[in-house]
């Protein structure tokens, strides 16, 4: 993990935790942090969605940016570990 996390600071990758979705629109994704009840706005380039375990569809016709599902969100069959790393690779690869 130490090197993950020396990766991400170094590529300026921002972690959004206790965070929830409420609505992706025009390639800024709008959320409510959970702990706190603050708005958070984030303006993507790509947007790989990892989240749940089941695909949550929404309307992603009226996005510009790359969009991707991965892990058990992807609607594969993702129960074990492999499946769920090779939905990534495939999406890392794509962008």
């Amino acid at each position: 993990m130490p090197l993950m996390e020396a990766d991400y600071k170094e590529h300026n990758v921002q972690k959004f935790v206790n965070t929830r979705v409420s609505e992706i629109k025009n390639n800024v994704i709008y959320a409510v942090n959970t702990k706190d009840e603050t708005n958070v706005e984030i303006t993507a380039d790509t947007i790989v969605n990892a989240l749940g375990s089941k695909k949550n569809v929404f309307d992603d016709s009226k996005l510009t940016v790359p969009f991707t599902y991965v892990g058990d969100c992807s609607g594969e069959r993702t129960a074990d570990i492999a499946s769920a790393i090779r939905t990534g690779y495939k999406a890392a690869n794509g962008i």
